[in-house]
């Protein structure tokens, strides 16, 4: 068995992996029908994006990351100056047009807006540090508005400078637009970045915009948490699996704190930027929080298997085997539109889904990103047992090649002499 990654939706700086091809407008700006991403040599843990770029995090710790870079939210690239032929001293490459391996040794990634920050855990202390731009604080450098395209970092013995320390080892971690929130191995919970909707906590006095410029230990409760899920101003905290263990900061503007659902038996739960999702072991889906733009849970849905959702779409699986999609679609993120009987309003899928077409194997996992959707899918790999007949066609074809070869040699020898 081997891996492909699909991916559609918004390209415009080559935030899918999928290199621009002048002959082929479609990998352009958005790309509407599911395309091959040629990038995997190991197993995806997690997919993570902010406004456009990508990160791809593997079972092995690697981190492969694509898109814009016009804020060093992909780092300064020079750990990775044989691939890109460049000296230390060259600039900063603009735009990142396929994933490209940047570090090793890494057990969480996540993505807000235009940062991207990283956890390697230690034995007994987790290290963290970040690149890109933040207006609210996200590089949890001391500043609220900074630009630190950090310098080359590998966990088993590069250069570059490790931003933080915290003790223990972290279990999540998660990005909303503007904020991150890591969790440790001992419950505690720590935030940094946009904090003035109270989604890094309550504990203020001062009514002034909040911020924390530095990871902060923004909560001390009784239960030990598992499992963080940002949206753009709140943050969800959740115990074991399949618990009604929860806890949630911010949320208060869309009716989400305190949030009133059962979520007994919870399989995976995501959230875009105003509502969360809960997606129970029976395969049913309930949603809470803003319900304006688009329904948040469309009517006659299937078993669902898996989900995710980006600031303004959801992705998901089904129990025979389908990708299914709904919510903004303008980019792409949503599929095809054009093969839909009922009507797409304003660039979105209210009170209906998209049926993804196009996908061969077996659905491994989905993803959702800020204007892109990815699909990983097993696919059994071809024999390589060959019939008398492909035998033959090979043997003919290295004869071929063979003659060609030869050929090519006595002209550049007669060009020699």
């Amino acid at each position: 068995m081997h891996y492909k990654l699909w991916a559609f939706g918004s390209n415009d700086r080559g935030q899918l992996g999928i290199p621009h091809d002048p002959n082929d407008i479609s990998t352009h700006d958005k790309v509407f029908k599911p395309r091959e991403v040629h990038c995997l040599h190991e197993e995806i843990k997690s997919i993570s994006g902010g406004a456009k770029h990508t990160l791809i995090l593997t079972d092995e710790g690697s981190v492969l990351g694509a898109g814009d870079n016009t804020d060093g939210q992909l780092g300064s690239y020079r750990h990775a100056r044989l691939r890109y032929h460049c000296s230390l001293n060259e600039e900063l490459p603009q735009m990142v047009p396929q994933f490209e391996y940047m570090y090793t040794g890494i057990q969480f990634c996540a993505a807000a807006w235009t940062s991207t920050a990283y956890v390697a855990n230690r034995k007994k202390t987790a290290d963290i540090f970040t690149e890109g731009t933040c207006l609210w604080g996200e590089l949890a450098r001391g500043r609220s508005k900074d630009t630190y395209p950090h310098p080359a970092y590998c966990a088993s013995g590069g250069s570059g400078k490790i931003m933080t320390t915290l003790e223990g080892n972290v279990v999540s971690f998660a990005a909303g637009t503007y904020h991150y929130v890591a969790i440790m191995d001992n419950g505690d919970v720590y935030g940094w970045g946009k904090a003035r909707n109270h989604q890094l906590g309550d504990q203020y006095d001062d009514p002034s915009p909040k911020v924390h410029t530095t990871p902060t230990k923004i909560i001390n409760h009784p239960s030990k948490w598992k499992k963080v899920v940002c949206g753009m101003d709140f943050t969800l905290l959740l115990g074991d699996t399949g618990a009604d263990e929860k806890y949630i900061l911010g949320g208060h503007k869309h009716g989400l704190n305190p949030l009133r659902l059962d979520i007994t038996r919870w399989k995976d739960i995501c959230a875009t930027w105003n509502a969360i999702f809960v997606l129970f072991e029976d395969g049913s889906l309930v949603a809470r929080g803003k319900n304006k733009d688009w329904e948040l849970v469309p009517p006659n849905l299937p078993r669902i298997t898996q989900i995710a959702a980006s600031p303004g779409h959801v992705v998901a699986s089904t129990s025979s085997g389908e990708v299914i999609t709904w919510g903004f679609a303008e980019d792409g993120q949503c599929g095809p539109i054009t093969q839909i009987q009922l009507p797409v309003e304003n660039g979105r899928f209210d009170g209906h889904f998209n049926t993804i077409t196009g996908i061969p194997g077996h659905i491994i996992r989905v993803e959702a990103v800020p204007g892109r959707s990815f699909v990983l899918t097993e696919i059994d790999e071809p024999s390589n047992k060959k019939t008398v007949g492909e035998s033959s066609n090979a043997i003919d074809l290295f004869a071929e090649l063979q003659s060609e070869i030869e050929e090519e040699k006595d002209t550049i020898l007669s060009r020699i002499n």
